[in-house]
């Protein structure tokens, strides 16, 4: 087992063209004959040497993390901003009713609501902007 990422990557390499590691080059050298970049590599390697994240194991072995949903949830904080939510939510069930009966371009309705709320195209749910309710 290799210490890290680049000492794993050059060995395989090194592995892989078996007619230069004849030549009693060093390592950086091969890459270097190859022309093998491997700064990409660095950044991921200090990236994950970086995350502190603590990893779990269920029953069946498949890693999974814990994560503390209160540091993402936001709550309104007076009644202006409840008020203003309750439109917005009043607004998205209409037009999900008017969906019944005419084509919605959900898409054009951040523009509509100054930015208040969007369409998410990839999960299929509405979003509502978090800055207006700071």
């Amino acid at each position: 087992m290799s210490e890290d990422f680049i000492s794993y990557t050059t060995k395989k390499i090194i592995d892989k063209n078996k007619s230069l590691k004849s030549l009693n080059l060093s390592p950086d050298k091969v890459l270097s004959l190859l022309d093998i970049d491997l700064n990409k590599l660095y950044n991921i390697q200090v990236e994950f040497e970086e995350n502190k994240t603590k990893v779990y194991f269920d029953k069946e072995g498949s890693p999974y993390t814990r994560v503390d949903k209160e540091q993402f949830i936001q709550y309104t904080k007076s009644e202006e901003e409840n008020e203003r939510l309750q439109a917005i939510q009043n607004l998205l069930a209409s037009i999900e009713d008017l969906q019944q009966y005419y084509h919605v371009y959900k898409g054009d309705l951040q523009r509509v609501t100054s930015n208040a709320v969007r369409w998410d195209m990839r999960t299929s749910q509405w979003i509502i902007n978090p800055q207006y309710f700071k």
